[in-house]
C-alpha cells in the first residue's frame, strides 16, 4: 500500500507540473471523524469502559483536485484513518485506507459543496499485549457529503490555499476474519478537518 501511495503522489506531482497552474492542484487534509457502531466494548481493569467505533479516528489524505469548467471541480484522494486505544499492557488499532472521488461546486469564491463516493480498503483491527488478536473487515462503497470554507479566495495564480471542512461519510463494514466473522457494523461518521491545496 505504501508503494502504491508513493507512486500516486509522484504521478500527481508530474500531472500538476504539466498542467495549467490553477487547473490541477495537489491536495492534502487532516481530520477527525466520530461515529459508527462499536466494534469494541470492553473494560479496563479498573472498570473504566474501552470503546472503539467503526467510524472514529484521525484521517490524513492526499490527492489531486482538477477544475473542470465554471464552478465545477473533480477531486480524487487516498488516505489512512486510524482509531487507537492504549492501555498499560495492550494497544488496540483500527486502521483502514479510504479512497474517494468527489465532485465540487463553488457556491462562492470561498465556499464549496461536494458529493461523491467513498470506498475503504485494508480495514483491520489489531490488538497487542497479553492476548493478541486481529480482525479484517470489508468496507462497502459509501457516500460523502462535504462543505469547504477557504480562508482566502483562490486566485488564477498557483498558491498555497487552506481552509476547514465538515464532512458526512456513510459506509458499512462486514467482518471477514477473526472471532465474529460475518458481523456487520455501520461506519457512518461526521468529520471536521483542515485541508490544503497547492
Amino acid at each position: 500500500m505504501k508503494k502504491w501511495l508513493m507512486a500516486l503522489a509522484t504521478g500527481l506531482a508530474v500531472v500538476s507540473a504539466q498542467a495549467e497552474a490553477p487547473r490541477v492542484r495537489l491536495f492534502g487534509s487532516v481530520a477527525y471523524g466520530d461515529g459508527g457502531d462499536k466494534i469494541i466494548a470492553e473494560q479496563y481493569s479498573n472498570g473504566a469502559p474501552i470503546e472503539m467505533h467503526a467510524g472514529s479516528g484521525w484521517t490524513w489524505t492526499i490527492g489531486a483536485d482538477m477544475r473542470l469548467f465554471g464552478p465545477l471541480a473533480l477531486q480524487v484522494s487516498v488516505g489512512q484513518q486510524r482509531n487507537r486505544v492504549n492501555g498499560a499492557n495492550f494497544e488496540m488499532d483500527f486502521v483502514r485506507n479510504p479512497v474517494e472521488v468527489l465532485a465540487f461546486y463553488s457556491v462562492t469564491e470561498q465556499i464549496r459543496l461536494g458529493v461523491g463516493a467513498h470506498k475503504t480498503y485494508n480495514a483491520k483491527f489489531t490488538e497487542t499485549g497479553v492476548e493478541p488478536r486481529s480482525r479484517s473487515y470489508d468496507g462497502s462503497t459509501g457516500a460523502v457529503l462535504e462543505g469547504q470554507y477557504f480562508f482566502t479566495a483562490p486566485t488564477n495564480e498557483r498558491a498555497f490555499l487552506s481552509g476547514v471542512n465538515l464532512r458526512f461519510i456513510r459506509e458499512n463494514f462486514v467482518q471477514t476474519s477473526g472471532t465474529g466473522t460475518g458481523a456487520e457494523a455501520r461506519g457512518d461518521q461526521v468529520a471536521l478537518g483542515l485541508f490544503f491545496y497547492y
